[in-house]
Parts: C-alpha cells; sequence; structure tokens
C-alpha cells in the first residue's frame, strides 16, 4: 500500500501548480504540530515571498536555517528574501557563508552568481563566475553570463570578449548572439547588433512568439510587383519602436500589407495612409495567408537593412493623432489646467522581468508635483487610482485622471490625449515610444539596468528627436534623477511664465 505523502510534499506539489494560498494553509496547518520543521518554515518563507510578503519570508527563513543549522540548503532561499527585502548586505553575507560551506562546487557557484547578479551585486557575482568557470572553462552559460555582469560593470571590452567566448564554445547559443547583438546596440554599432539579434527567436525569451505565415522569409529580393507582408513585434511599445521603419517602405514604393496589436490598427492607419493594416488574430487574418503576399518578415529585421547608422535614424515623428479626438481632449484638459503647463506622467510597469527596477514609486515624485504652474495628468495605465488618491490625501497633491480613455484599450484616444500635452515625464514604458513617435516632448527616466535602445549614455535620444534621457546613476537610487528632474522642470515652468 502506498505511503501517504507527507505535509512538505503536498505543500511542494500545491506550489508547483502555483497554488499559493491553498500551500500555505496546509504548510501553517502542518507547522501547529511541528513548529519547528525546517521544510515547512522554509516553504512557508518562499510562499510569503513569491506573494510579497518579504519580512515574513525572511522570519520564516531565518527559523528554518536555525542557529545550529550551518549547512542547510535553505540558506540560498534565505538569502534571495533578504535581497527581496532590501537588505543586500545581507544577502551577500549568506551567499558568502553557503559558498564557504560547500567549496569546489562549479555549478553552486553558477547559481549564487545568478541571485547576485540579479540584484546587481556584480563584483560578487563576477568572482562566482570566475570560479566557476576555472573548473568548467567550457560553459558557455556560465561565460554568458559572465559576459552581462561585466557590461553591468561597464567593462564593454572584457564583456564582448566573454560573450564571443561564448558563441565560440557553442557557435548556436540563441541567448550568446542576442546578448551580443544587444551589447552591440547599447554601443550605437548598429550594422553588427542587428545581424547579432536575428537570433533573438531562437532565445528561451521569444522561441515562442515568432508569427509563420507560410510565406518565404524575404532576403531583399526585388519587390518591384510582389508584395511583403510586415509583423510588427512583441509588445506595444516595440511595435510603436518598430514601425518607425514603415516611412523607409513606404519611401521604396514597397506593397506591404502590415499586421500589428488591434488597439494599434486606426492610429497606425491614420499615421501611414499609403499602408494597409490588419489585426493581429490567432489564428492569422486571412488576408495575411493570401495568394497576392509574395514574402514575410518581423519588422525588426528590417533595421537590419534600413537603420545600419546614425545618419538612418528617423528624423521627424512618424505617427498622427485624431485632430478631432484631440481638440475635444485639449479643450476638456485646459479648462481643467488654466494655462498652466499640462504635464503627463507614468511611474509604474508591470513588466514581469524589468518592471521592479523601472518603476517609481509615486510618493517620490513629490519635489516633481511641487513644481509651480503645472497641471499633472496621470498617464498610468493598469490601475493606479488609489496611489493618486493616498498622495493627495497625504500631500494635497492632485493629479488629473480622464476617466473617459481607457489608457491601456483605447490607444487611440492615448495617442490624441498625449498630443494635447506640453510635456510628457515618464518610466521607460510603452507611453515614451508613442509619445516620442508623436514628437511630443517627452522626458524619459532610466533605470541603471536599462533597454540596449537607450545606449549606455548621453542625455539624446537616437530615435526620437523630441526625447530627452535622464539616466539613473546608482542602482535603485532614483534620489538623483528626480531632483535634476524637478529643477529642470522649474525652469521650463519659471521660462513659460515669462513668456
Amino acid at each position: 500500500m502506498a505511503q501517504p505523502r507527507s505535509v512538505a510534499d503536498r505543500v511542494r506539489a500545491l506550489r508547483e501548480k502555483h497554488e499559493a494560498s491553498a500551500a500555505e494553509v496546509l504548510c501553517q496547518r502542518g507547522l501547529t504540530e511541528s513548529p519547528d520543521d525546517e521544510e515547512l518554515l522554509a516553504h512557508l518563507g518562499m510562499i510569503c515571498l513569491d506573494l510579497g510578503r518579504e519580512q515574513e519570508a525572511v522570519d520564516h527563513l531565518e527559523r528554518s536555517v536555525g542557529p545550529g543549522n550551518h549547512r542547510s540548503a535553505y540558506r540560498v532561499d534565505l538569502a534571495r528574501a533578504y535581497f527581496a527585502a532590501g537588505r543586500i548586505a545581507d544577502g551577500v553575507d549568506q551567499c558568502e557563508l553557503w559558498l564557504s560551506q560547500n567549496p569546489g562546487s562549479p555549478a553552486l557557484q553558477i547559481q549564487i552568481a545568478k541571485l547576485l547578479q540579479n540584484y546587481n551585486c556584480l563584483s560578487e557575482a563576477e568572482e562566482c563566475y570566475r570560479n566557476a568557470i576555472q573548473s568548467l572553462p567550457r560553459n558557455a552559460e556560465a561565460r554568458l553570463n559572465l559576459g552581462n555582469c561585466l557590461s553591468g560593470l561597464g567593462r564593454i571590452e572584457d564583456a564582448e570578449m566573454e560573450l564571443r567566448r561564448a558563441i565560440a564554445i557553442r557557435p548556436e547559443y540563441a541567448e550568446a548572439h542576442n546578448a551580443l547583438g544587444l551589447l552591440l546596440l547599447s554601443l550605437g554599432r548598429f550594422e553588427h547588433a542587428w545581424e547579432e539579434l536575428e537570433w533573438r527567436w531562437q532565445t528561451r525569451k521569444l522561441s515562442n512568439h515568432e508569427r509563420r505565415f507560410g510565406h518565404p522569409r524575404w532576403n531583399g529580393e526585388d519587390l518591384t510587383t510582389s508584395r511583403l507582408l510586415v509583423w510588427l513585434e512583441q509588445g506595444v511599445g516595440d511595435e510603436v519602436f518598430y514601425a518607425g521603419i514603415l516611412p523607409d517602405l513606404v519611401a521604396a514604393g514597397f506593397d506591404c500589407l502590415v499586421e500589428t496589436d488591434p488597439r494599434l490598427v486606426q492610429l497606425m492607419r491614420r499615421s501611414f495612409p499609403g499602408t494597409d493594416f490588419i489585426a493581429r488574430t490567432d489564428p492569422p487574418h486571412g488576408s495575411a495567408r493570401g495568394s497576392d503576399i509574395s514574402y514575410e518578415i518581423a519588422a525588426g529585421s528590417l533595421w537590419g537593412r534600413f537603420r545600419r547608422d546614425r545618419a538612418s535614424l528617423p528624423a521627424k515623428p512618424y505617427l498622427r493623432a485624431d485632430p478631432g479626438r484631440t481638440g475635444q481632449i485639449d479643450g476638456r484638459l485646459s479648462k481643467q489646467s488654466k494655462d498652466r503647463l499640462k504635464i503627463g506622467v507614468s511611474w509604474y510597469s508591470a513588466n514581469p522581468r524589468s518592471g521592479v527596477r523601472r518603476s517609481i514609486p509615486l510618493v517620490q515624485w513629490k519635489s516633481i508635483f511641487e513644481t509651480q504652474n503645472c497641471q499633472f495628468i496621470s498617464l498610468q495605465y493598469g490601475g493606479n487610482s488609489a496611489e493618486i488618491a493616498a498622495l493627495r490625501e497625504k500631500h494635497g497633491i492632485d493629479i488629473l485622471e480622464d476617466d473617459t480613455i481607457d489608457l491601456w484599450n483605447d490607444l487611440d484616444s492615448v495617442a490624441a490625449l498625449l498630443s494635447t500635452l506640453d510635456l510628457v515625464i515618464s518610466i521607460d514604458n510603452s507611453t515614451v515610444h508613442m509619445a516620442g513617435a508623436l514628437g511630443v516632448p517627452t522626458w524619459v527616466l532610466l533605470a541603471s539596468r536599462h533597454d540596449a535602445r537607450w545606449l549606455r549614455e548621453g542625455a539624446e535620444c537616437p530615435w526620437y528627436a523630441a526625447v530627452k534621457l535622464f539616466r539613473q546613476e546608482d542602482f535603485n537610487d532614483w534620489s538623483t534623477v528626480l531632483e535634476t528632474v524637478a529643477s529642470e522642470l522649474g525652469d521650463l515652468s519659471d521660462a513659460t511664465k515669462n513668456d
């Protein structure tokens, strides 16, 4: 007869099915009977961490390792909890303790290095990767991660060398090719960057997102009598960004059918009247598979042909908002702003990979919001009204919300709203790409670890002439950026009042 599964086994099964609440209840019941059960305490700590309750996670995981349990495998989880709770030094200490108690394990060195790297402890991560590589010199993944780590440390030549070593070890290693492409893109070495970024569809992140329509891929063939299917790729901000290539296709006389996010179709059709657009659907729209289509290509793959250096970058805005809708919104906002500068703001990203480091809690914007002669208007999608209400109640700062516009779904109206503004101040999200493509003056607040498209230095944006970049100097510290933005906004406000 099968033995009954332990409570810990049942909790593990629930966690694997992402049933955190049920797993937590079962853990609590098990700990009622066995309050010092290390495995249950560790499970409960990780459940709390998954649910965003970092301090509770730390409390449970500290108990799981115990003062006498120096070899507990749960120290890695405790380090992860410390990092999530902002206790970086404690997290590093736990990693070093665990490594000292388990010497000679390159796999553990790599595991710890990834954790350290994720929380920007790059020097410590580098040491772990190098220790691992001493034992495993042909470990391509370790060299890839070391290359990314060195890139974060600003040691560009060393980073490129490690990425190329990873590729030499595994020539078909898509992750390494893609990482090298991003590094080259961040340096403005566009021609070679686009070549490496062609590997993006074979990476873990994008391998299931490449569109297939049954046509041959376009590789530069003559299109004089042929029609090209172009599909805008990845997220909304990416689609807007990659749409910057469409004027080149129009100028070249290409007959194109472009597939895009359904929310962008109306805006795209108005902005590119000589081009046909269809909404992205699964399965694809019938016309995308029509016999009149000769070739297909992802929009990002066109940049390697038309954007090989800075001189070939778009010189002017390419999106056009609905004039009628813009006028309606402008009339409404002008009454509320009463001749003050209309400043749109966006501060939060829900991106699961980078949203935390990109986002800036609204309360930290206080010095910006105290600028005179400004009316701030929320551009934040995702239901953040409670944060706005809390700011109003605690600090008396009023940010307008236009309840007539669905900021997530009604992107044509969002474009109209953006076109009424004097300035947009935003973290890196889809808002800045749309504002930039519309030609709206935009200030982008960039985290120290940011998208390679924004390059590595400078305030000038290569893609959008109206966009200015404000760069975070230290990981997770927005104070200098916000002070600089507040100062420059004050200068802009004063200049406006004096006009």
